[in-house]
């Protein structure tokens, strides 16, 4: 029969991309591209920031926590690709973005 599951894998899926926000700037060029290259083996665990030398990292964004706006109300679409679940972020995104952070910290409506 279906019931719960006795265990789970919690996995994080990283991939170079360019700079998503404009005011982060770009990742350091300098080094070469071996020196960015971070290989795991099977089973082997990510490194800690500390233990990974040489990678060129872009600098830190800068967050908002609103508990005035909802993402997704609770019980609704807010777990899903779903078209009408962008509306509600236009209005605290810009509010946020006025007053010079990048981007919001939506906190959970459920605890609000």
């Amino acid at each position: 029969g279906v019931g719960p599951s006795s265990e789970y894998t919690f996995c994080v899926f990283c991939t170079p991309v360019g700079s998503y926000f404009k005011s982060t700037g770009k990742p350091d060029d300098e080094g070469s591209e071996e020196a960015d290259k971070v290989t795991l083996e099977k089973g082997e665990a990510l490194p800690s920031k500390c233990e990974i030398e040489n990678v060129a990292l872009p600098p830190p964004i800068s967050l908002r926590a609103m508990k005035r706006f909802h993402r997704a109300a609770e019980g609704m679409t807010g777990g899903i690709k779903a078209s009408g679940n962008y509306a509600p972020c236009f209005k605290a995104s810009k509010e946020v973005k006025s007053a010079g952070f990048n981007e919001v910290l939506f906190l959970d409506s459920k605890f609000d």
